[in-house]
């Protein structure tokens, strides 16, 4: 499958499936709140320049240790323009780590509440597949 990379930095990429119009992310390492931030604008960026709905985020190199700061501008800020983008449908590969996992409950949790379809995986692949069978 063709992709094009949008974005990185250093503990973040961001790609683009233009056939099938999805947005991956990738998450290596604890992030700066800059480097968070800047990620997650670069995925809002990216459905509103070339459309689609779907979010695959691959969490599994990542500590998901966020700030309260962080996870407030998340909620408030980069949740309400995801949303006016297009964004229903999101795929997430778990970390490793327990602990990382169970940072990652709320989040989910909080997300699914506000109307977009989501999926935990533990597989890379399994989750890119259910995300491309989703409507």
């Amino acid at each position: 499958m063709e992709k094009t990379t949008v974005f990185e930095n250093g503990c973040a990429t961001m790609v683009y499936y233009p056939e099938v119009k999805v947005v991956h992310n990738t998450f290596r390492g604890q992030p700066t709140s800059e480097q968070f931030r800047s990620a997650l604008d670069a995925g809002v960026e990216t459905l509103k320049k070339y459309g689609g709905s779907k979010w695959l985020s691959d969490d599994r190199e990542n500590p998901s240790v966020y700030s309260a700061e962080d996870r407030l501008w998340a909620d408030d800020d980069w949740f309400p323009r995801m949303v006016k983008v297009g964004w229903k449908t999101w795929a997430m590969v778990v970390p490793q780590e327990v602990k990382a996992q169970i940072n990652l409950i709320d989040i989910v949790d909080k997300i699914y509440e506000r109307g977009i379809r989501v999926r935990v995986f533990s597989k890379l692949d399994e989750a890119l597949q259910w995300l491309l069978k989703a409507e």
